[in-house]
């Protein structure tokens, strides 16, 4: 496209609000539904339930990478998830605790960022299909005012997620006049109009109301269109589809029978497993073997690394949504998907189909994700793993806990104590230090359990200085010290325990709200994980409980 057009798009984009100049924060966006219209000063986001103080999920939030991608797809049929598209778009990297890269905190825009989201756009608005496709928003193709309002706002409901203001058809009107006036013409404006659309905050951003309130209760809410994007996103990890805006549309969002009813049939939907993959990729923090190197010394490749992302992958897929298994057979579950790779790490025959299934049922040493390699390799270093490594982990993703930074001196601190030791007894010396003492007895005994596995997850009994490495140990768990003899009983121990029942909805829930947890909201997860327990414990519940709880349902907290 000329560059002339192209800037004149991008000065459309600009005039509807610049994504380089909106910040993560609350906007009006002219939203009709529950809305009462015009922007300001809102209300300040909290509420009260029985004495809790009640926030929503952050507002504001730019779509990150894997949002983005989905959306184009869901909404448009253009896929950029191949390297030549995808390596265009930039990755986005958690910037607060829980790994989330759907945290508010991570999503802040810059100029080298909407240079990017200019350039895509442009390449969708050329790649999109008219017929079937783009066309479908048009029901007439002249020059009349009419016919180019009509195809801004079905398009525009669709893109920004909620019914255009006449404010918004007045600034994307204008592009159709570079165009022509025939039907090719029509065209043409039709695709300069959504670039412009695909440049507009209000689609790169998840924007939200500062003074909406509850048709019914008269109380500060998101609109019935910010609810289904807040859905949608959470959900399908995706823009909501014109069923869902539908149905925002109609009430059927309210809370009640109406809004499980929806709720129960997304999760039922194909697009609930990829929004259940963004989900496990984040909490797990699976999207770091993405750039993992490899290290062929130690016998990690870049084939096994893949290889390990894809077993995790359907590894949680099977238990959580193929046979609705409660979260914690993720701990326990005996059978898995091994490439060629694995399986050789495995020690079991590979298979001459690539990916095949195994029971591991009379292997002592497997059991669950927590042996899986690429579970074990996760957050490591590049060249090593040890106890402390592993054993953060499992504080991390399975116990919700955490622990103060390290010292600046702890790395020469360990670099004190023999080298030719194994990892237990090593930090064991380590801690004798009265300054590291505190953390290490936190994380330590949980890093015990992998001790034998290699950095490429390879059992083995000792270590390349001859020492015999052990697997037992035992935990401060739910206020009592627990003993475990190897790593399967650690696994047992951990699947039932309370403390890592609640911590599976706290991090579904922080997902949800897609900023760090504040104030009293312990009270709310507490909640939560009596109402996720009784109804059985799987991803379905979690999600359930979390998207029909009155902070899914709150507005968000202002800064």
């Amino acid at each position: 496209m000329p560059g002339q057009i192209g800037s004149r798009i991008l000065l459309v984009a600009l005039l509807t609000g610049c994504v380089g100049s909106v910040g993560p924060a609350r906007q009006g966006n002219g939203s009709a539904g529950a809305g009462t219209g015009g922007t300001g000063i809102g209300p300040t986001g909290t509420g009260a339930t029985g004495g809790t103080t009640v926030l929503g999920p952050a507002a504001g939030r730019r779509l990150n990478k894997d949002e983005y991608i989905n959306t184009v797809r869901d909404l448009l049929g253009v896929d950029l998830s191949a390297p030549a598209d995808s390596s265009v778009l930039i990755g986005d990297e958690p910037a607060t605790g829980g790994g989330f890269r759907n945290d508010i905190a991570a999503l802040f825009p810059s100029s080298l960022r909407t240079n990017v989201y200019e350039t895509v756009a442009i390449s969708v608005s050329e790649r999109v299909a008219w017929a079937g496709r783009l066309g479908v928003f048009a029901t007439c193709t002249d020059a009349t005012a009419t016919c180019r309002e009509g195809f801004i706002r079905r398009l525009g409901r669709l893109l920004y997620r909620r019914p255009l203001t006449d404010a918004d058809v007045l600034n994307l009107a204008p592009l159709f006049d570079l165009a022509g006036v025939d039907a090719a013409g029509f065209q043409a404006g039709g695709r300069l109009v959504l670039q412009a659309m695909l440049q507009s905050p209000h689609f790169l951003y998840r924007l939200e109301r500062l003074d909406s309130t509850d048709a019914t209760s008269g109380q500060p809410a998101p609109t019935p269109f910010e609810l289904a994007t807040r859905l949608s996103y959470l959900l399908w990890q995706s823009a909501p589809s014109p069923e869902l805006l539908d149905a925002a549309e109609r009430g059927d969002l309210s809370a009640g029978a109406a809004f499980q009813t929806t709720v129960v049939g997304m999760l039922a939907d194909a697009r609930a497993r990829l929004g259940f993959e963004g989900y496990a990729q984040d909490w797990l923090q699976l999207y770091r073997l993405d750039t993992r190197t490899s290290n062929p010394q130690k016998g990690v490749t870049d084939a096994l690394i893949g290889e390990m992302k894809q077993e995790t992958l359907r590894f949680v897929d099977r238990v959580a949504l193929t046979e609705k298994l409660a979260l914690a057979a993720l701990l326990t579950d005996k059978k898995t998907e091994l490439g060629p790779a694995l399986a050789a790490v495995y020690g079991l025959t590979p298979s001459s189909q690539g990916f095949a299934s195994y029971d591991l049922a009379q292997d002592p040493n497997r059991i669950g994700i927590l042996t899986q390699p690429g579970f074990l390799i996760l957050r490591t270093a590049p060249d090593q793993a040890t106890i402390v490594h592993r054993g953060l982990m499992i504080l991390r993703d399975f116990l919700c806990a955490e622990v103060p930074a390290p010292p600046a001196d702890a790395a020469s601190k360990i670099s004190m104590v023999p080298a030719n030791l194994t990892d237990r007894d090593r930090f064991a010396l380590h801690t004798a230090d009265a300054t590291c003492k505190g953390c290490h007895d936190a994380f330590d005994p949980l890093g015990y359990p992998f001790e034998p596995f290699d950095l490429a997850g390879r059992f083995r009994t000792k270590d390349d200085f001859g020492n015999t490495l052990r697997s037992d140990g035992q935990v401060s768990l739910d206020s009592s010290v627990q003993t475990f003899k190897n790593t399967a009983e650690f696994a047992a121990l951990l699947s039932r325990s309370p403390t890592v029942q609640r911590c599976f909805v706290q991090k579904l829930y922080q997902y949800a709200a897609g900023r760090a947890l504040e104030g009293d909201e312990a009270r709310v997860i507490d909640g939560l994980a009596t109402q996720f327990s009784n109804a059985g414990g799987t991803y379905f519940a979690a999600a359930t409980s979390v998207a029909g709880s009155p902070s899914f349902r709150a507005m968000a907290p202002v800064k």
